[in-house]
């Protein structure tokens, strides 16, 4: 019998605000996620490389490399639905791999409701 914590899905919250990816963090783990954290675009890669992601939380505008960097940098996070979370305006076109481009104004239920859908 798998217990709940093998059924949990995980979400990758990648986000250069520290206080921001705990916060992320807190409220997807009440939701019932694993949380993965990552600073920038790198190093969300590198979590991606070593453990498996249901879905990315992303930010856009990052130091080292920035979110849309990250979507074109590698083949594997195109494979994994990506949550845009930024105060950047959605553009015309979602980039490759991007499911929903949720404002950070936004409600929390508004991104727990994107990531749910992923």
């Amino acid at each position: 019998m798998r217990s709940r914590i093998d059924n949990q899905r995980t979400v990758l919250v990648v986000d250069d605000h520290p206080e921001l990816r705990v916060c992320l963090g807190h409220l997807l783990e009440r939701a019932g996620y694993r949380i993965l954290l990552a600073g920038n675009g790198a190093e969300g890669l590198e979590q991606l490389r070593r453990e498996r992601v249901h879905v990315v939380v992303l930010d856009i505008d990052m130091p080292v490399m920035n979110g849309l960097a990250a979507c074109s940098e590698d083949p594997k996070l195109a494979c994994v639905p990506v949550v845009v979370y930024s105060a950047d305006p959605q553009p015309a076109g979602l980039p490759p791999g991007v499911r929903a481009w949720v404002w950070k104004g936004s409600e929390s239920s508004d991104l727990l409701a994107a990531i749910e859908a992923s």
